[in-house]
């Protein structure tokens, strides 16, 4: 009989289990699957044990802001994260301190690609991206990729909190 993949990505974790891919994967195609619980028990997960995982970020917060009050939200509180701690409110005038191509890289670096993409989808050598991504992290005040997409993220979700109660 052949597994489907989330049998397969489970198979994987048991031999593997620190893997944050194959736990990332997994979350990928609960969420795919339309198995919300499960799916953040997996970002939950690599948020605690795998914070530098930049795409668990992005994905993670399209996961939340899709539940948007659903039903089907997770039932765990959810901590107090970096990007709280780090006075989001601030995030609006250290992100208008950006030039036009660190916007660019930022815009792309909250997807979770890395330098090296970002530089092929703007036409920049990865130097010049790195060069663009280190001057974010600095006017972020913020010390990794990760931390910049917490956030970032937490940003959006509180301005999104803050349009929905005016209405």
């Amino acid at each position: 009989m052949e597994l489907t993949r989330i049998e397969f990505l489970e198979e994987s974790l048991r031999s593997d289990p620190n893997s944050a891919f194959l736990r990332y994967a997994l979350a990928m195609e609960f969420m795919n699957a339309g198995r919300g619980e499960e799916a953040w028990t997996q970002f939950e997960h690599l948020l605690a044990h795998h914070p530098d995982y930049a795409a668990t970020y992005y994905q993670a917060g399209k996961f939340l802001a899709a539940l948007d009050g659903a039903a089907s939200a997770p039932t765990a509180p959810l901590r107090p994260s970096f990007a709280e701690l780090n006075c989001r409110d601030a995030f609006p005038e250290r992100a208008a301190s950006f030039t036009e191509a660190q916007q660019r890289v930022f815009e792309l670096l909250v997807t979770g690609l890395p330098n090296k993409l970002i530089a092929y989808e703007i036409g920049v050598s990865e130097a010049t991206v790195k060069a663009h991504v280190s001057a974010v992290l600095r006017k972020l005040r913020v010390r990794s990729r990760a931390q910049a997409i917490a956030l970032s993220s937490a940003f959006e979700r509180d301005r999104n909190g803050r349009a929905a109660a005016a209405l």
